[in-house]
């Protein structure tokens, strides 16, 4: 199918956005976006927060003892970058007079099939990965939250339960306008958990004093930036965020304020992090912190985070999903539509709270995560794409060597980055392996 894109011009201006509401979708479309009602700009600001600001933000100060105090260059640079090709993205949904539904679709329209299987792939892996990542965070917390009155419930027993928490609002809700009061309360709980992290490092501060630093390691560059780079993810939940708003005019400046919010909680809770704890500094920071009830409040938060945003990222997959499978009203009898609706989301979620059990290492799969997909969805595709589907024609010289740059450091990013996480995870994978084996031998000789 070819398309004709819209010029810059309009994009900035949202004319187009007359034309586009003046096509008529179909009833999947309907089903899919819920055109007859759209959201606040308030409402899309809290879903943006909600879905960048949250687990990543416990890496960060990690993220610096890893590459130094020029890390705080790098997510400044990334904070940068992710405004630049979020805003790209939204303007190459507009192409051929109406509006794209999805990263998938933009990836078609710029290189055909094989560019919507391959944004499919790191879309739904993003969104999937993180699902499960989340599950293992809420599980972690639960686990040592209720330790002293649950003794005999571990990790396993709470990822299934942080699953079965998420399935209920997961299948109930079938769109992203149901899930942002959902959202609101995810960016208030990240919040109070960025204000209780600062506090209590402050106040730790006199027991830590003799704690090195490193200035910078240019050779942790490529999985820290992917650490920091999975930390602002989003790109292939913007389409949808954006269409929810009413008014569509409204996203780069929604988008900027969220960029701004989430970027500043960042920088504290990185530079406190890691001046307070320099080279003992854990992932999660929650680590870290001293035990107490204001510890106690920042894992409650933080777990009430993952788990009011987890039906967020999960209905961003399956929604897409589902209309490629035809699940919808357009093709089924109400009950019908809702039961295959409710077994395909089940799946999921059961899905990833497998995957939750059997990787449990938050700091290795989030950088894994990072490297593989968020590398190539926020630095690399965008930069392609808005080229491709608008021509360089009319590009100045400061476009070309600055997408040159994003490319580049994405590139980089998603090799360098993905087989250092790999090795991690290997190697973690098989020491926990062999203490397993090492348990199981001495326990066969005690019993004999």
């Amino acid at each position: 199918m070819d398309y004709k894109p819209l010029t810059s011009t309009t994009y900035h201006t949202y004319d187009s956005i007359g034309a586009i509401e003046s096509h008529k979708p179909n009833a999947s479309e309907n089903e899919l976006f819920d055109e007859g009602n759209h959201g606040s700009n308030l409402g899309a600001y809290f879903n943006l927060v909600c879905i960048m600001a949250g687990t990543g933000i416990l890496q960060l100060p990690l993220c610096l003892m890893e590459g130094g105090w020029i890390g705080i260059l790098s997510i400044l640079l990334c904070a940068t970058i992710v405004y630049y090709t979020g805003n790209l993205l939204i303007k190459c949904l507009y192409v051929d007079g109406i509006r794209l539904n999805s990263l998938p679709e933009v990836g078609e329209a710029a290189f055909g099939p094989i560019g919507k299987k391959i944004v499919t792939f790191f879309t739904w892996t993003i969104l999937f990965g993180s699902s499960a990542l989340f599950l293992i965070l809420a599980a972690t917390n639960l686990t040592a939250l209720c330790s002293s009155f649950l003794p005999n419930w571990d990790e396993t027993t709470w990822v299934i339960v942080c699953a079965l928490v998420t399935w209920l609002p997961f299948v109930l809700m079938k769109t992203l306008k149901e899930v942002a009061i959902l959202s609101f309360f995810g960016a208030f709980s990240t919040v109070i958990m960025v204000v209780v992290i600062i506090v209590l490092g402050i106040i730790d501060l006199p027991a830590n004093l003799s704690n090195s630093h490193t200035f910078a390691n240019i050779g942790a560059f490529p999985s820290v930036l992917a650490a920091i780079g999975f930390s602002f993810g989003g790109n292939c939940v913007f389409p949808h965020v954006e269409h929810s708003m009413k008014d569509r005019k409204s996203w780069p400046k929604v988008y900027g304020y969220s960029i701004l919010t989430v970027a500043g909680m960042y920088l504290l809770t990185a530079i406190v992090g890691y001046y307070v704890y320099g080279d003992k500094t854990q992932s999660p920071i929650l680590a870290n912190l001293p035990s107490g009830a204001y510890l106690t409040l920042a894992v409650s938060v933080i777990t009430a985070h993952v788990l009011l945003t987890n039906p967020i990222l999960l209905a961003s997959l399956s929604l897409e999903a589902e209309t490629n499978l035809n699940i919808d009203l357009a093709h089924m009898s109400p009950a019908r539509e809702f039961l295959t609706r409710a077994l395909f989301r089940s799946i999921l979620i059961f899905s990833a709270a497998v995957v939750a059990i059997k990787l449990h290492f938050f700091s290795d799969v989030m950088t894994l995560l990072g490297a593989i997909s968020n590398s190539m969805l926020i630095f690399v595709l965008p930069v392609l794409f808005n080229f491709k589907l608008f021509g360089v024609r009319n590009a100045s010289a400061t476009k070309f060597i600055w997408s040159g740059i994003i490319v580049t450091v994405g590139i980089l990013c998603c090799c360098l980055g993905t087989y250092q996480a790999m090795n991690n995870l290997i190697r973690k994978i098989l020491k926990q392996q062999i203490s397993k084996d090492s348990a199981i031998f001495f326990y066969t000789i005690d019993c004999e």
